[in-house]
């Protein structure tokens, strides 16, 4: 079951239950005004991979969209335009180290620099900086059984041209019509493609732009805008 607590009448409140197996010690976090949940462990104590993403603005969880090697017990925490999640276990004697960082505009994992503090599972994450520009990651207990009080902080590997944010799409998600803020004035080349890669339009433009989506199949597309400095921005937006 899934729950939203409203702080103003400090009260929960059921929202629609979660379409994947039932599990605990998953890892979430948020970007963009969605929930991002994956992994966690089975009533059989079986690590797992699937991932699913949640919209709390229509109460909806659904389609698998993150894909990585099964784990539970990790930690996760959302950055900007992206998703990181530190160490896990994959069975009560295997655990890890590895980092992931998450791109919902590709719906891709990639792995950083290994976690510093070795193999780890139920430790705790934060992040610094407003932009965050650094985590921090410790304690949690290692495949040895043994309690750590450690403190380690990892620099965020940002690019330059990692500007999502910049773009801003409505609605989002939305039904038959995409509308595109762009981040200053064009002129732009404008490219969509599927979750797939596959193109579904391209075009250019210059200030805010409308695209008719309305024979678009339901899903997760990228917005990809290049413009005449050969800068990119990238954002992602849900077809209902």
């Amino acid at each position: 079951t899934t729950g939203a607590f409203d702080a103003a009448s400090d009260t929960w409140a059921p929202r629609a239950a979660f379409p994947g197996v039932p599990r605990h010690r998953a890892m979430s976090f948020g970007i963009d005004g969605l929930v991002y949940v994956t992994g966690g462990a089975d009533s059989a104590f079986n690590a797992l991979a699937d991932g699913w993403v949640y919209d709390p603005g229509v109460d909806l969880c659904g389609r698998r969209v993150i894909k990585t090697q099964p784990r539970y017990g990790a930690d996760g925490i959302g950055v900007g335009q992206k998703g990181y999640v530190i160490g896990g276990a994959s069975s009560a004697s295997v655990f890890h180290d590895d980092v992931w960082r998450y791109d919902p505009v590709t719906d891709a994992w990639s792995t950083l620099d290994a976690f510093g503090g070795g193999p780890r599972r139920g430790g705790v994450i934060g992040g610094y900086g407003s932009p965050i520009n650094a985590l921090y990651y410790g304690i949690g207990l290692d495949d040895a059984q043994v309690r750590h009080n450690d403190w380690w902080m990892m620099d965020l590997p940002i690019g330059m041209n990692e500007a999502a944010a910049e773009i801003h799409l409505g609605p989002n998600p939305g039904s038959s019509q995409l509308t595109l803020s762009l981040p200053v004035n064009g002129p732009f080349v404008i490219a969509v493609s599927d979750v797939n890669g596959l193109p579904v339009f391209a075009g250019s433009a210059t200030t805010t732009y409308t695209i008719d989506a309305s024979d678009w199949k339901s899903g997760l597309y990228v917005v990809t805008i290049t413009d005449e400095n050969d800068h990119t921005y990238r954002a992602r937006w849900i077809k209902l």
